[in-house]
């Protein structure tokens, strides 16, 4: 028995189907945009699993690829999702757990391969922590480290709402203690700070997201909201990261003098 997932979600123009008989999902594509996209998963997917010092074959059931098909069967992680409508606060250990995995997975280099759309959506929790799937995105284009974590973060506090609508105080203050632990690691402040904006720069200059903007304008979700909206929650973010900073400095002034 098989059992649809998704058809063409965000004009990716990729069929996917959970084989509930085994433990695999299959994707597969007739369409040269698509069958690039697969291609780019199965690399990611490698890359993943060079980084979790697995064998892709620990990964990916089997491959084929052909100039008018592709299809890549990727073995399921067994665990839960959770959805990425709750509000942040909710998640926050789910959230804390894509952290850690982050930062256990991806080189500490200044730039680095990304996911691409690492939100809630595309994480599963298993016994053995968090896991990611869903690699169409990926590419080795350098970017920032910390890019696809942040994201993941930013989507948490933001995609519950409507365009319209503001993270409440206290899923700022708890974002905001992510980025802290993020910041200890290698997270750039020109990144953090103004964190929508940079998103939609990178985004608009980098060649590498140029088809994924063209099929879906919507699908990167810094790209939904106003210049105002931007411009409102950036302020917050970036202004309780320097209070932050700045509380932390002023302890560790006080503490020296004692």
């Amino acid at each position: 028995m098989k059992y649809l997932l998704r058809a063409s979600s965000h004009g990716n123009k990729i069929t996917v189907i959970d084989n509930l008989v085994d433990t695999v999902i299959g994707k597969m594509s007739c369409d040269p945009y698509g069958i690039v996209c697969l291609g780019q998963e199965q690399r990611g997917i490698e890359w993943y699993a060079d980084n979790l010092n697995m064998s892709a074959d620990d990964l990916i059931a089997d491959t084929y690829f052909s100039d008018r098909y592709g299809r890549i069967n990727i073995k399921k992680f067994i665990g839960k999702q959770v959805s990425y409508k709750q509000p942040y606060l909710k998640n926050k250990t789910y959230l804390e757990n894509c952290i850690q995995h982050y930062l256990d997975t991806w080189p500490k280099d200044d730039m680095t391969a990304v996911h691409g759309d690492l939100t809630l959506d595309n994480v599963i929790f298993t016994p053995d922590g968090a896991r990611f799937f869903d690699w169409e995105h990926f590419t080795q284009e350098p970017h920032p480290w910390g890019f696809d974590i942040l994201y993941c973060l930013l989507s948490a506090l933001l995609l519950p709402l409507g365009t319209d609508q503001f993270p409440t105080k206290a899923d700022y203050t708890k974002f905001i203690e992510h980025l802290f632990t993020l910041f200890d690691h290698g997270l750039s402040p020109d990144l953090a700070e103004y964190p929508l904006s940079r998103y939609r720069k990178i985004f608009r200059t980098k060649s590498c997201w140029k088809d994924i903007i063209e099929r879906s304008p919507h699908k990167l979700f810094p790209l939904r909201y106003s210049e105002l909206y931007i411009d409102i929650v950036d302020d917050q973010i970036t202004r309780r990261i320097r209070h932050k900073r700045y509380d932390i400095f002023k302890k560790s002034a006080l503490s020296k003098e004692e």
